[in-house]
């Protein structure tokens, strides 16, 4: 089955339990029944994922380029095909991630946040998600501790899909809480 979403979040519970929450101009895939090796889907956009445990059964996301394998956890995946990077932060539980042409595999935990590449193949940032706005879409909450104003500018765009604009740029540079 296909869901393609527009210009709203949609969120589905499948066979096994497992909840996506799929965010704006996204699509995702998926069987209505898994196969009894595993459980896989495809995703081309953004999505939440919190999934059913299953240690006999891996649950397998493919993203373009990026193969993520997890038994049970949950975490954020960004990958949108126009986009130069895509971005993984991990909530709760463990992800390995995969390039499918080999040359990248790396396991993830809770708080930590992967930028990835996918021109250079390789992960360009790796950093603890301390503050959730990486889910700002999903949660409907945005968080900002002495946050530089073009970095809180970027945040709000991407969470509420706009385009914002400051008459004096100036701002960009103030601290933000």
């Amino acid at each position: 089955q296909k869901v393609a979403v527009t210009d709203i979040t949609k969120e589905l519970i499948l066979a096994d339990g497992s909840k996506i929450a799929i965010n704006s101009t996204s699509e995702f895939e998926y069987p209505s029944e898994f196969s009894n090796e595993e459980r896989r889907v495809k995703l081309k956009g953004e999505a939440f994922f919190d999934i059913a445990k299953n240690p006999e059964k891996h649950f397998i996301i493919e993203g373009g380029d990026l193969r993520i394998r997890v038994l049970g956890t949950s975490f954020k995946v960004r990958n949108y095909g126009n986009e130069s990077l895509a971005e993984i932060t991990v909530r709760s539980g463990r992800v390995e991630v995969t390039h499918k042409n080999g040359g990248f595999t790396q396991i993830w935990e809770a708080n930590d946040q992967l930028t990835f590449d996918k021109k250079r193949r390789k992960g360009r940032d790796i950093s603890k998600d301390n503050n959730l706005n990486a889910l700002g879409w999903w949660s409907g909450k945005l968080v900002f501790s002495n946050e530089k104003m073009s970095r809180v500018k970027k945040a709000i765009e991407r969470t509420y899909n706009v385009e914002i604009e400051f008459t004096k740029t100036e701002i960009l540079n103030c601290q933000y809480t």
